[in-house]
């Protein structure tokens, strides 16, 4: 392999941003041409309208401390059938970071830190997920695309960038295709499809009777819940006792990551998921509306993912892309499905280069 990384299309490295070459090897990474037209200005974040029962705490932003990292704490939104936590950090224009499946918010602290002084951000827990309640029903990627919506009108933020990791890549590409005029600029991570037409049918068709049976089982559902909270302290000693957590930790990373407080957190994300919201999520990846919100998307859009991504493998996360008709791919080296928290320099780099651009 020829020691200096190409994009794509050949393009040598030393054409590529210094940022984004500085320490680490990317795949590639290819530009939109100059003749884009720019994309519209970010509107100010906006004070909470009346009539939407916010409730806000009192904030600071994620920021290095002693070389680690803060979290920034929760803070919970009221919306109309119900409560959102959320942590907010930093300052600029508006950003929504949105989770993915068995996660939180927690998984964007150090996004969160890195865009301090350029982004108001916004990491939000989904229903179901951290520490924000489940639906009475669970939603799938529609329905978890209108709270995002409801939440953002909640703090009066009218358009804002958007970034979606895996399953909150599949909402963030709903929200960008069905409320245009509200994203800037999406970043999808770790999010892809499967190229083969005939597969996607396939899930397809699996996609209504799976989401009939989840509503026929809500009741065994509702029964379940209390079960869970009751033997989530034995789940936990199980899950944390070793090898599991490393053996977990192998599936979704390239490496199991120095810090053990992280494999700690991932696997209390985890316990905490609903099963009602897992089951919903799990479902909604077959949803056929994704593949057509993916084909509809205006907004510029970034593609990002790990060249040794198990759960969404390289070339899902390119088809995806050339579905949306994406100019921006970048597949980084020795990474796998969460870029942020295995490779932070050369993810958030990529961010800041496209976010920042006009």
């Amino acid at each position: 392999m020829n020691d200096r990384p190409h994009s794509e299309e050949g393009t040598p490295a030393d054409r590529l941003p210094a940022n984004l070459r500085r320490g680490r090897s990317l795949q590639l990474s290819t530009h939109t041409p100059p003749d884009e037209a720019p994309a519209p200005k970010a509107e100010a974040p906006q004070p909470p309208r009346r009539g939407h029962g916010l409730q806000l705490s009192t904030h600071s932003p994620a920021e290095a401390t002693n070389g680690a990292l803060k979290l920034a704490p929760l803070q919970r939104a009221q919306l109309a059938h119900s409560e959102i936590c959320y942590r907010q950090s930093g300052d600029g224009p508006p950003l929504l970071l949105i989770h993915g499946w068995g996660a939180s918010s927690r998984y964007w602290y150090g996004t969160q830190a890195h865009l301090a002084g350029r982004h108001t951000s916004y990491a939000i827990d989904m229903p179901g997920f951290g520490a924000s309640p489940a639906l009475a029903q669970p939603g799938g990627v529609a329905r978890l695309a209108e709270l995002a919506i409801e939440f953002a009108d909640a703090l009066g933020i009218g358009q804002f960038d958007l970034n979606g990791h895996s399953f909150g890549g599949a909402v963030a590409v709903y929200i960008a295709a069905h409320w245009p005029a509200r994203v800037r600029r999406l970043v999808v991570t770790a999010f892809g499809v499967q190229r083969s037409a005939l597969a996607r049918a396939c899930l397809g068709l699996a996609h209504a009777p799976a989401t009939l049976a989840l509503q026929f089982g809500q009741p065994l559902i509702d029964l379940w819940r209390p079960f869970q909270s009751q033997l989530r302290p034995v789940a936990e000693m199980l899950m944390s006792t070793p090898p599991i957590p490393d053996l977990l930790a192998s599936w979704y990373l390239e490496r199991a990551p120095e810090d053990r407080r992280l494999l700690r957190e991932g696997i209390a994300d985890l316990l905490d998921m609903d099963v009602g919201a897992h089951l919903a999520s799990a479902i909604s990846i077959s949803d056929p509306s994704l593949a057509e919100a993916l084909q509809t998307l205006s907004a510029p859009a970034l593609f990002v993912g790990g060249t040794n991504d198990r759960v969404v493998p390289a070339d899902d996360l390119r088809a995806a892309a050339e579905m949306a008709r994406a100019r921006r791919v970048l597949v980084i080296e020795q990474c796998g499905h969460v870029p942020m928290i295995e490779q932070p320099d050369t993810y958030h780099a990529a961010l800041r280069e496209f976010l920042d651009a006009a």
